[in-house]
């Protein structure tokens, strides 16, 4: 299916902040990714994402070296690729 590729500014990456899914999988993830689903989800519409630092394994070295490995494919195939900077301002533009 399409999906939208994820990129950011990695920053400090030990996981703050924390989300309980559906299925009962607790995801992890830095202030960072918190700010960007944060923007994403004052969005009006609603897209598959790809974001490296939840869809790769970061508990895994072997798996997490080979994902990124193959990050260029993720993001040549993405229907699109969307930039994080990180929060604005009063005078920045909003998604």
């Amino acid at each position: 299916p399409p999906y939208t590729a994820i990129s950011y500014c990695w920053g400090d990456s030990r996981p703050t902040k924390q989300v309980i899914c559906t299925n009962g999988n607790v995801l992890r993830f830095s202030a960072t990714i918190a700010s960007l689903i944060d923007a994403l989800l004052r969005r009006d519409d609603a897209c598959t994402l790809w974001i490296d630092a939840l869809c790769i394994n970061q508990n895994d070295p072997i798996e997490k070296g080979h994902q990124v490995a193959l990050m260029g494919k993720v993001y040549s195939r993405a229907s699109s690729v969307l930039v994080w900077l990180g929060d604005g301002d009063d005078s920045s533009q909003r998604l």
